[in-house]
């Protein structure tokens, strides 16, 4: 259905936005962070690729759980593919995003993210 395919699409877009952010590996993390491969950035470069896979590694999941529940509504409940693009739909797009927004804005604005341990820039 359509519905299906939407969904599999935001999960599939919010999986692009973590994989492309984790791709950079150590490079947005600021020149002078010790013992840190090719880290060539700055602070905006860290903040941006932390927000990014902050993002991602929460949005995407939570697609998957609304791909869980858009299955769990057609088969447990039988609902009709109309009723889902009404009534379920537009919650299990808003929620995977508002959350991941909410989760990847709160260190970015508390300035809590920084170059970790395993080379990319995350909370800390």
């Amino acid at each position: 259905s359509n519905s299906y395919h939407r969904i599999m699409f935001g999960m599939s877009v919010t999986d692009i936005i973590l994989s492309s952010a984790l791709s950079f590996s150590s490079i947005p993390a600021p020149i002078e962070t010790p013992d840190t491969w090719k880290a060539l950035g700055d602070r905006s470069t860290c903040n941006a690729q932390g927000f990014f896979i902050m993002f991602g590694a929460i949005a995407a999941p939570t697609y998957f759980l609304s791909l869980q529940i858009y299955y769990f509504c057609m088969i447990k409940y039988q609902t009709s593919s109309h009723n889902i693009t009404q009534n379920v739909e537009p919650y299990l797009h808003v929620a995977p995003i508002l959350i991941g927004l909410i989760v990847a804005t709160v260190p970015l604005v508390t300035k809590s993210i920084n170059p970790g341990t395993r080379g990319y820039c995350w909370a800390q």
